[in-house]
């Protein structure tokens, strides 16, 4: 279902009310279900963020609506944005600070969440735990048993020559492992997902209720059913992340010669 966006004018509140109808309630809960449904997509491009979908929408309508209540389109524009917050904060155990969440401020709330908790998903959760990997390597291979820190493998020797990243490659499971019990408040995370200026806006007015990390970033690294798929996308990511370090080295080093 979408809202026709084709129409030269909307010049009554009738034919306004039928097109808003668009945006029911079960129809904002079933795009946001099968989201949530689909959001680890480990191989495979991300999903359109609805938020702005919608925004798009209501922009339009707005612009061919010529009848005497345009507030009913920011009305319905607001109740449909706050009904999205409220479900994918639910999902994820978010409280939401309803009574102090500027109306201005709804949209960007809902755009960013979609983009970093179900559009983006895959890729903001592999780039979290290869980043950290990548910015925590020594502190992550002393925390290893040292009959693990003994070099084994010659293809990861032909990979690096850099006895640390040959050292995280080897015992990426491990290293994983150690991850995905630590402990990352929600600004870290959205903070390593995002940036500052996101961290800061969305900590303002939202309020982990649960544990976002534990039981929805580490969870994929302990579930079977994800396990394997996520060593996979991380490996991967890793062994780029120190090629495109490597190379940023060279080209600094070659440009002071």
């Amino acid at each position: 279902m979408s809202v026709n966006l084709d129409i030269t004018a909307i010049d009554t509140d009738r034919a306004l009310a039928d097109i808003l109808n668009n945006f029911s309630p079960e129809y904002i809960q079933d795009i946001i279900s099968q989201a949530f449904k689909y959001k680890f997509r480990p191989f495979e491009n991300r999903m359109p963020n609805y938020a702005y979908i919608f925004n798009q929408q209501y922009e339009g309508i707005k612009n061919n609506y010529a009848g005497p209540t345009p507030e009913m389109i920011d009305q319905d524009r607001e109740e449909t944005f706050g009904m999205m917050l409220d479900i994918i904060c639910a999902n994820y155990q978010l409280i939401p600070d309803k009574e102090n969440i500027p109306t201005e401020s709804l949209y960007s709330l809902c755009y960013i969440l979609y983009q970093l908790l179900l559009s983006e998903f895959t890729d903001r959760l592999v780039g979290f735990f290869t980043n950290y990997i990548l910015l925590h390597q020594l502190e992550l291979i002393a925390s290893l048993p040292d009959d693990k820190k003994n070099i084994k493998s010659s293809y990861s020797k032909k990979m690096y020559a850099d006895s640390t990243q040959i050292c995280v490659y080897e015992n990426i499971i491990d290293i994983l492992d150690n991850v995905a019990s630590l402990d990352i408040p929600f600004y870290d995370l959205i903070l390593a997902i995002s940036d500052e200026n996101t961290a800061n806006f969305l900590s303002t007015y939202i309020v982990d209720g649960g544990d976002i990390y534990k039981n929805h970033f580490a969870s994929y690294i302990y579930d079977p059913e994800t396990r394997s798929q996520m060593i996979t996308r991380i490996k991967l990511a890793f062994v780029q992340g120190t090629a495109d370090k490597m190379n940023i080295t060279n080209n600094i080093e070659n440009q002071n010669i």
